[in-house]
């Protein structure tokens, strides 16, 4: 098993950094794709809707983001191996313990409830970020109070927190059934 020293990570930045703007492209990418496909939802009117809009300027920088995380991706394997193999045990544990979450979540209805809490956190984690990051996005009808952009982007920032914060309370009751 690969082990990380505190003193070497302290000492070369250089694949923290990389880690990072992996990470920001992902996250980059994946920002561009949800405005590429046009993915639109309203709470108030109970509407869901994906209008694709091909719009240069986003779908030039979603292709930059791609061609920059492959480059990456190649830059860590060649210059960077121990971060590669770090990269690919992370990877293979997920998996490892998804499919033992599986198993044991069909032995176990307890264990079917918990993997359903899992999985809601992880949706209203996504939807708080998206909601955060989005002013033109009203989780409560802001606009009928007069309330714009801006103040609705702190407003729903301050919700998504609040929710989330709830959820990670009710979430750590779960404590025992993630360490198993």
């Amino acid at each position: 098993m690969l082990k990380i020293d505190k003193e070497k990570v302290k000492g070369n930045k250089f694949p923290i950094a990389i880690l990072l703007i992996q990470l920001t492209t992902v996250v980059l990418a994946v920002y561009l794709f949800y405005k590429l496909i046009g993915f639109e939802f309203s709470l108030s009117e109970r509407t869901f809707a994906l209008n694709p809009v091909l719009e240069p300027t986003l779908v030039t920088f979603f292709v930059a983001s791609c061609a920059l995380l492959v480059a990456l991706y190649f830059l860590v394997k060649k210059r960077v191996p121990k971060l590669y193999e770090a990269q690919e045990m992370a990877t293979s544990t997920i998996k490892a313990k998804a499919i033992e979450k599986v198993s044991r979540a069909r032995a176990d209805a307890k264990a079917s409830a918990l993997m359903l809490i899992q999985f809601t956190f992880v949706i209203l984690f996504v939807m708080a970020i998206i909601a955060w990051a989005d002013p033109q996005l009203e989780l409560i009808p802001w606009s009928q109070q007069g309330i714009e952009a801006p103040l609705t982007t702190i407003l729903n920032g301050v919700i998504a927190v609040i929710v989330l914060g709830i959820f990670y309370y009710l979430y750590s009751f779960t404590a025992w059934y993630r360490k198993g």
